[in-house]
């Protein structure tokens, strides 16, 4: 049976391909890439603002020793 780790990395802006790359080369593989907004808490000025993010999902075959 097949079983894979999952990772997600949040992007303040789009991922650059050298960022791609570097995940690639470290034995990632890139499932998908989606924006989202966040409501984000500003203390010194006391109210709320909206943060928009991308969120990289990767994913990678794991083998029988990682999962002990």
């Amino acid at each position: 049976m097949r079983k894979f780790k999952y990772c997600q990395i949040d992007y303040t802006k789009y991922p650059s391909e050298d960022e791609l790359n570097k995940m690639g080369e470290e034995g990632w593989e890139l499932v998908c890439i989606e924006a989202f907004e966040t409501r984000m808490w500003d203390n010194e000025l006391g109210s709320h603002y909206t943060k928009k993010f991308n969120k990289a999902t990767y994913k990678r075959e794991i083998s029988y020793d990682e999962t002990l």
